[in-house]
C-alpha cells in the first residue's frame, strides 16, 4: 500500500497517494480495476477522503493520468511560450503513449459523449491540456513568435482553432495508429504552427 509521506499537509498526502495508486492500478490493471474501494485500500484512506475530490472512479483515473503530465507555468522569468507549449504537448503525448493512456483513448473512441467516462475525460483531460495550452499560447503571441493576423474581435476564436490543430492531431494518431507518437511529432505540430524548421 502506498504510504503517504511525512513533511506535507495531510490533505495534500492524501490526495497525491491516491492520484498514485490510481495511477498504478491503472497499469496493472486497467481502466475496470479501478473502484473507489480498490484505490483506498492501495492508499491507505478511507473512500469519503477520494470522494471530497473526485466524484466517481472515471474522473478519478483521468485526475491521475493528468496528474503524471507536467505544467508549464509561461509567466515563469525567462521562459520561452514557445518552447514551453512544445514541452508541454511533449508531456501530453508521454502520458498517452504509456499502456494506461492508450487503453483510455481507445475506450474513449467507443464511448457515447453523455456517459461519465466521456464528461471525465473532457473535464479532467481535454480541458486541462487546452487551458494549459491556453496560456502559453496567449504569452506566445504577445511575445509575437506567433502572429494572428486577424481583426481583434476574432482572435479568440483563432487561438480556440489553433489549439484544435495542436491537441487533435495527437488524439487523431493515437485513435489510428497510423503513425508515431513521440516528441518529434510534438515539435513538428509547434514548428508547423509558428512556421519556424524543425531542427534534425
Amino acid at each position: 500500500m502506498a504510504a503517504l509521506s511525512k513533511g506535507r499537509p495531510r490533505s495534500e498526502r492524501a490526495k497525491n497517494a491516491i492520484l498514485n495508486s490510481t495511477y498504478r492500478l491503472l497499469k496493472e490493471n486497467g481502466l475496470s480495476g479501478i473502484t473507489m474501494e480498490a484505490v483506498a485500500a492501495h492508499a491507505s484512506v478511507g473512500k469519503p477522503t477520494i470522494y471530497r475530490y473526485w466524484k466517481n472512479a472515471n474522473e478519478l483515473a483521468m485526475a491521475a493520468i493528468m496528474a503524471k503530465t507536467k505544467q508549464h507555468d509561461p509567466d515563469s522569468p525567462g521562459t520561452d511560450p514557445v518552447n514551453a507549449l512544445k514541452q508541454q504537448l511533449r508531456s501530453v503525448i508521454s502520458t498517452f503513449s504509456k499502456p494506461a493512456g492508450r487503453q483510455i483513448a481507445i475506450l474513449m473512441a467507443s464511448a457515447d459523449n453523455n456517459t461519465e467516462l466521456s464528461k471525465a475525460f473532457r473535464n479532467q483531460i481535454i480541458l486541462r491540456s487546452r487551458d494549459q495550452g491556453r496560456a502559453l499560447l496567449i504569452a506566445a503571441i504577445e511575445d509575437r513568435h506567433i502572429r494572428v493576423n486577424v481583426p481583434q474581435k476574432r482572435v479568440s476564436a483563432r487561438i480556440e482553432t489553433m489549439l484544435d490543430m495542436i491537441y487533435g492531431p495527437v488524439f487523431y494518431r493515437l485513435l489510428s495508429g497510423h503513425a508515431t507518437l513521440d516528441k518529434k511529432f510534438a515539435d513538428e505540430i509547434i514548428d508547423t504552427l509558428t512556421g519556424s524548421t524543425a531542427e534534425e
